[in-house]
């Protein structure tokens, strides 16, 4: 299940359109509970499609983020669970790097765009000497 949390949590934080900053773009990440509703990886995977988001399951795509001022990431397990014994809530942590970056535990992720209603954000991995590029669309749904 963990293996499977980080690309949707990278997921979740990127996304392909121009910057739109807010004053602080914090402020909009900290206000909002963000629900992944889109995630594509480049390169392509085994040369297939890369929206990754529509291979998730049901019970991943209702889960939600909460950027905390004491620097926690709470993601919460919505409405579906995977499992019966998984947790409601599981924590990470978050650091703001610059202005247009932060550290969700050790990945950077880049604020490609940002408004009260959504955030797209853009992490990297490397996986068997490949580096792929998650791009992740999160809607606010406390607004």
């Amino acid at each position: 299940m963990i293996k499977h949390v980080l690309p949707g949590i990278l997921c979740i934080l990127a996304g392909c359109s121009q910057k739109q900053e807010p004053k602080d773009a914090y402020e909009s990440l900290k206000n909002g509970k963000w629900v992944l509703s889109g995630c594509i990886v480049k390169p392509l995977v085994n040369g297939k499609d890369s929206n990754v988001f529509e291979m998730y399951p049901v019970c991943m795509k209702d889960d939600t983020l909460a950027f905390r001022e004491d620097g926690k990431l709470v993601r919460h397990n919505a409405f579906t669970g995977c499992q019966p014994e998984e947790k409601t809530e599981v924590y990470s942590l978050w650091k703001e790097k610059d202005k247009n970056s932060f550290y969700i535990d050790s990945t950077l992720n880049t604020i490609r765009s940002i408004s009260d209603q959504q955030v797209v954000l853009e992490s990297s991995q490397k996986i068997h000497s490949v580096t792929y590029s998650f791009i992740a669309t999160y809607s606010n749904r406390a607004k």
